[in-house]
């Protein structure tokens, strides 16, 4: 898979998860709590974030710095996921945190997809 791909595949994941979140906020917070209610879900979800966070850091070299923090990024991510899906109280500490952040966050996810997007078809 080559550097180009990847942004394509980041930047639709994050473009569309964005215009989901901007059109029906209410419904993406839903999505959200069930998704941190439903263990087996959220497992599965800690396991997948995990191996693409492996395969980028594994696959590509550090001198794709952008990929390279990406992999970084879901490895660490799939593993935080993996170690609290046994609780609720980090999840739910988590997005308590995050409540303040609801109006920027889904602006913040589309300029990434943009970005990604960007370079991926454009550059």
């Amino acid at each position: 898979m080559t550097d180009v791909q990847i942004f394509q595949i980041f930047g639709l994941g994050f473009f569309m998860m964005s215009i989901s979140w901007v059109i029906n906020p209410l419904g993406f917070d839903q999505l959200i709590k069930d998704i941190v209610r439903n263990r087996g879900v959220l497992l599965l979800f800690g396991l997948l974030t995990l191996v693409l966070g492996y395969v980028l850091i594994a696959v590509y070299d550090t001198n794709d710095i952008l990929i390279t923090t990406l992999g970084w990024i879901a490895f660490v991510k799939g593993i935080v996921i993996i170690v609290l899906s046994s609780t609720n109280f980090g999840f739910s500490a988590f997005f308590v945190w995050m409540k303040k952040y609801y109006a920027v966050a889904p602006w913040i996810v589309l300029a990434i997809g943009l970005g990604c997007l960007y370079v991926g078809y454009f550059a």
